[in-house]
């Protein structure tokens, strides 16, 4: 997550070449691919630990959590596009070929910084908030399993 935050503010920087920002935002994108598809093994870690500290199996609730980011997500896009809009002047009367250099740097913010800072702070709440290690996640599941 943290090179698909510096591939996408590195985009932002060169957001007037288009085939350089295609190349870094097509490589951060396969970063999304990758960073997502590793989400399901970081609600299973959490799982385990709720029900080896609660001594309750919660996975039901705890996966169902895996919604809650994909819905707060949807509805912050529609105020975060128009946020970006607003602020470069966007207008339908606007030829694309002749859009002014503000509404490219607030599209460009839109679509590079915001992620980039979600990135940065997804970064540092698993490197200081996520705590649980494979080996913990192992000895908490064979501590459930012994006391079954």
């Amino acid at each position: 997550m943290a090179i698909q935050a510096v591939l996408l503010i590195v985009s932002f920087m060169f957001y007037n070449n288009v085939t350089l920002v295609i190349v870094l935002m097509s490589v951060a994108m396969f970063g999304y691919g990758i960073t997502y598809a590793c989400t399901p093994a970081l609600y299973g870690d959490t799982i385990v630990y709720s029900e080896w500290k609660t001594g309750k199996n919660a996975a039901g609730w705890i996966s169902g959590l895996q919604n809650v980011p994909l819905k707060v997500s949807i509805m912050t896009r529609g105020i975060i596009i128009s946020a970006c809009l607003a602020m470069g002047n966007f207008s339908t009367d606007i030829d694309p070929a002749q859009a002014p250099e503000e509404l490219k740097r607030a599209i460009s913010i839109g679509f590079m910084v915001i992620p980039a800072v979600a990135l940065i702070i997804a970064v540092v709440a698993l490197l200081f908030g996520f705590k649980l290690t494979r080996e913990k996640v192992n000895q908490y599941a064979a501590e459930i399993a012994s006391r079954s």
